[in-house]
């Protein structure tokens, strides 16, 4: 047990001035004080022991969850003579002896402290003192300046609703979002505190987003599922203990993908995979005990961020899990329908009489006059209200600023001098930090600095919170930084940044940042400084590295930011900036976003080689695509193939991938899949050459589709698609795919019961890793499987639920198809009125392309046909088959020939109906479509009836 909290117990006992000087047996030792050392050593010292306590009891327990530990403490004060000793550590002997027979009379989860002890801080802290022992038991430190310790007043209702939320998880084994909407300094933090504090036997964790992209996107993740799993370090051990709790077959796939929370991005992960991940391990701690996540500034988090907690509030299960959200109001303009599910607290201004409570609970003396002016300029603020109250105090009722920003400015341009450069030099760090970070930045001497520090915490600027600083507001790091001169800034972060890249590990967006921040300011003091170049390179590539990560992840989103932000400082003649605008240019067309992928484009700047040049104009080509007009077809195939050639003579795998790759998509839009499949099982190989993990596995994917839709026999199309989901990782994007096209197939052979249990499993697992697109979209081969399967009206509940979810994402290109599914399921029924209009709705969805008509066409034509109108049928119906003699589209070519036989069968035109149902039935035989075939010759009997 000693080995898992010694780490923490060091940062803890450093960060209070101590140094840890033993850890043998079951006992640890601690030493405070020395040269250079303050008056209230013994108040760290029982401040270190308070805290130790409460980590080893508590915390480890409810992380561990298995685990009843307790500890007790004890703290001596004692001269020691150290001169003359080669070892300090055996001066103070007898002193340790002294503390540590004092431990052991104390009772488990206490601090005592002996007489000497108790006789230099008697003012300081809360005691009793203990029977049979020659000493006093610590119960808490009473804080120095009374004015920051304020109670919470006037929340009885939102606190009652948070627990009410609580309650509801641990009782229906769910997922609660709770979220706090207030300003800054609007009591959040305060309320959310006073919640979990009352939260009995549960796992807390909490994180902070991080504003301007200073930190990784997944930052805030990462550290909640450390405090989770490894608050003592041992991660890999630990995630191993929680992780055996689930499926064997999940243990390892839990592993790896949460490996890009951690800097450790697996090529075969997935944004959607990542997110299984993180939910099923959240998950699995909630299945020992309830677990409360508390995340802060959910205003600057994230677009993956939010998305992963609507995630988990929306598909976790049998989980007790609350997620306490605190937001400022920017947050809920920028998403006005956050949280798609939960309860959201909007924080009111504070009464005039909430904060008097508040004033005489911290007792700041003021008087009369000066408490009311205090109270009309707070407005309801309570963080204003204590500042304010701090900054009277201080300055002796002097008048204050009207705003929360310039109160907390004007007192910390009050501190002393000392105080003030550490607070400067703390707020480029950012909101929390450890003691050995400020000395090694700080010019001050070690006990300097330590000695400000806790100055700074006396007055209520930071606090103390498991062995590291922390800002009690961000609104006090604001005013601390924006205080510093910007030479001084620029040089800060340069130091920092540095400081970090020297480190055993580091974030590369965090790291980017500072140097990004000094890159920033010294421009802003001299555009001619010399050091730019350097400062912008440094913090380009790293923000650029983290970009590539986002890229291959998936995350959309923070790879166009990272991106940006990289260009923006990188040289323009930087050797891997071409490379960098193209993956931009990837993410913004991915993000829907074509203008901002051609402005990218267009600033790619000149003198490229051969291969990006080409590379360039295969972007522009990718962009055409999105938006055609004319004869785009023939163009784009005619500049591709010129591409094509002047990778194929630079044998750049990576540009021949990606030129196949677009040839083969030029295929797919036209319907000709046979010609697509070459194409991209060409992009394939040269993807596999050239170890393009990423495009290896999504040509994958586009293969199986093409032979799922095209000429490719059901029985091989089947035996690839069953091959590559078991070659795959269960839960993979891939394998999900090849299992859900496996099922089409087999329902193609008639093996109904299996087909359908193989692909509910497929969109049950792309519900799970959040692909709910994939989900909804999936609804139209699943509507076939029916059809086939001659059960329309199971068609139709399958094909409206993803036609409803479709239409509350906005639409989508697949929207079209489903509704075009819709008619036919409706017609089969005899719902001819209903059949039409989804075919008017189609039409309209298509923006009348010429090729989905093939899609609402010919059951439009056999409802034509119904209502009598037989000459408008006819033309529709040999219109869709002109068109479809260039598909290969097995049931776009089969059903155009079975729909028009229908309808000339009507017109009495029985032979040339009869030839039609013969080709139809070549198109089904030759693909091994058995119901089909069988629908077919029952058509064909029932002409064989008709002529005789």
């Amino acid at each position: 047990m000693l080995r898992e909290v010694a780490d923490k117990a060091r940062r803890i006992i450093e960060g209070h001035g101590g140094k840890l000087a033993q850890t043998t047996g079951d006992e640890l030792v601690a030493t405070f004080g020395g040269r250079g050392s303050g008056l209230d050593d013994p108040i760290q010292a029982v401040l270190a022991a308070l805290e130790l306590v409460d980590v080893i009891t508590k915390q480890t327990a409810a992380s561990e969850r298995r685990l009843f530990v307790s500890a007790k403490a004890a703290v001596s004060t004692g001269r020691v003579v150290t001169a003359g000793r080669d070892d300090p550590e055996d001066a103070a002997r007898d002193l340790v002896a002294l503390a540590t027979s004092t431990r052991k009379m104390t009772q488990p989860g206490t601090v005592a402290v002996d007489v000497d002890s108790y006789e230099s801080i008697a003012q300081e802290i809360d005691i009793t003192e203990a029977p049979g022992l020659d000493g006093y038991r610590v119960h808490s430190v009473r804080p120095r300046v009374a004015t920051h310790t304020s109670p919470l007043v006037g929340r009885d209702l939102e606190l009652a609703t948070i627990r009410e939320a609580f309650e509801r998880a641990v009782q229906e084994r769910t997922v609660q979002i709770v979220t706090i909407v207030a300003d800054g300094g609007g009591g959040k933090s305060r309320l959310a505190l006073e919640a979990t504090t009352h939260f009995a036997g549960v796992a807390l964790a909490s994180a902070r987003c991080s504003g301007e992209g200073r930190t990784d996107p997944w930052a805030p993740i990462a550290t909640i599922l450390n405090e989770l799993i490894a608050p003592n370090g041992d991660f890999a051990t630990n995630l191993a203990t929680t992780i055996s709790l689930a499926p064997a077959e999940e243990h390892r796939l839990v592993e790896e993908r949460l490996g890009a929370l951690f800097g450790k991005v697996e090529e075969s992960s997935s944004l959607q995979e990542t997110f299984w991940a993180v939910r099923r391990l959240l998950e699995l701690v909630a299945v020992q005990t309830p677990l409360v996540i508390v995340l802060d500034d959910l205003q600057w988090a994230a677009a993956s961020m939010l998305e992963l907690i609507s995630y988990v509030g929306t598909m976790s299960r049998n989980a007790p899990i609350l997620l306490l959200c605190m937001t400022r109001p920017d947050l809920l303009e920028r998403n006005p329908n956050w949280p798609a599910s939960g309860t959201t607290l909007s924080l009111r201004p504070l009464s005039d009489a909430d904060l008097q409570k508040m004033l005489d609970a911290a007792d700041a003396q003021l008087s009369d006059d000066a408490a009311g002016r205090l109270i009309d300029l707070a407005a309801g603020n309570p963080l204003f209200l204590e500042e304010g109250a701090a900054a009277l105090v201080e300055s002796d009722n002097a008048p204050l600023p009207a705003t929360l920003e310039a109160v907390t400015a004007a007192r910390l341009e009050k501190l002393p001098p000392r105080d003030r450069a550490i607070a400067r030099i703390a707020s480029v760090i950012g909101t929390d930090f450890p003691r050995s970070t400020m000395v090694a930045l700080a010019t001050e001497h070690e006990a300097e600095v330590t000695e400000a520090l806790d100055s700074l915490v006396g007055r209520g600027i930071l606090t103390r919170q498991e062995g590291m600083f922390v800002f009690k507001h961000g609104i006090l790091q604001q005013a601390a930084y924006d205080t510093i001169p910007l030479g001084q800034r620029a040089e800060l972060h340069e130091s920092y940044a540095t400081l970090l890249l020297e480190g055993p590990w580091r974030d590369d967006v965090t790291v980017g940042h500072h140097f990004e921040a000094a890159h920033r300011t010294r421009l802003a003091l001299d555009p001619n400084d010399e050091g730019l170049h350097g400062l912008g390179t440094k913090g380009g590539e790293l923000l650029a590295a983290a970009g590539e990560r986002s890229l291959m992840l998936g995350d959309v989103s923070a790879t166009i930011s990272l991106l940006q932000r990289a260009l923006a400082l990188l040289p323009a003649d930087h050797r891997w900036r071409p490379s960098f605008v193209i993956d931009l240019t990837h993410a913004l067309i991915a993000a829907g976003r074509i203008e901002g992928a051609q402005q990218a484009l267009g600033e790619i700047g000149t003198g490229l080689d051969e291969s990006l040049q080409t590379r360039v104009r295969l972007e522009e080509l990718v962009l055409f695509m999105a938006r055609p007009s004319g004869e785009w077809v023939d163009r784009i195939q005619t500049e591709a193939r010129k591409c094509l050639e002047v990778f194929e003579r630079l044998n750049d795998p990576s540009g021949l991938c990606a030129t196949y790759r677009v040839l083969a998509e030029i295929e797919w839009e036209n319907l000709r899949f046979a010609d697509a499949g070459v194409l991209m099982q060409q992009a394939l190989e040269h993807a596999l050459r050239g170890h393009l993990t990423r495009e290896a596995e999504d040509a994958i994917a586009f293969l199986i589709a093409v032979e799922f839709w095209g000429p490719t026999h059901v029985a091989q199309a089947a035996e690839r698609a069953r091959g590559v989901m078991e070659q795959s990782a269960p839960r993979s994007v891939l394998g999900t795919k090849a299992k859900f096209r496996l099922g089409g197939l087999l329902g193609m052979q008639g093996h109904f019961d299996e087909a359908r249990s193989l692909m509910s499993e497929a969109v049950e697992t792309f519900k799970q890793l959040g692909m709910h697109l994939s989900a909804a979209s999936s609804t139209q081969e699943i509507g076939i499987t029916e059809m086939l399967a001659n059960e329309p009206v199971r068609a139709e509940v399958i094909l409206r639920s993803g036609y409803d979810t479709l239409l509350e994402m906005g639409g989508s290109r697949f929207l079209a198809t489903i509704e075009a599914f819709l008619a036919r399921a409706l017609f089969e029924q005899g719902r001819i009125d209903e059949a039409y209009e989804f075919t008017v709705a189609a039409e309209k969805e298509g923006n009348e392309d010429p090729l989905l008509l093939l899609e609402w066409g010919p059951c439009r034509a056999k409802v034509l046909a119904e209502w009598g109108r037989l000459d408008e049928a006819e033309a529709l119906a040999r219109k869709a088959l002109v068109l479809v003699k260039s598909s290969d589209n097995v049931f776009l070519r089969g059903n155009a020939m079975m729909d028009a036989a229908a309808v000339l069968q009507r017109v009495g035109n029985y032979d040339e109906a009869g030839v039609l149902l013969l080709q139809a039935r070549d198109v089904f035989n030759a693909k091994g479509v058995v119901p089909l075939v069988m629908r077919v010759e029952a058509a064909l009997e029932e002409i064989k009836k008709l002529r005789s």
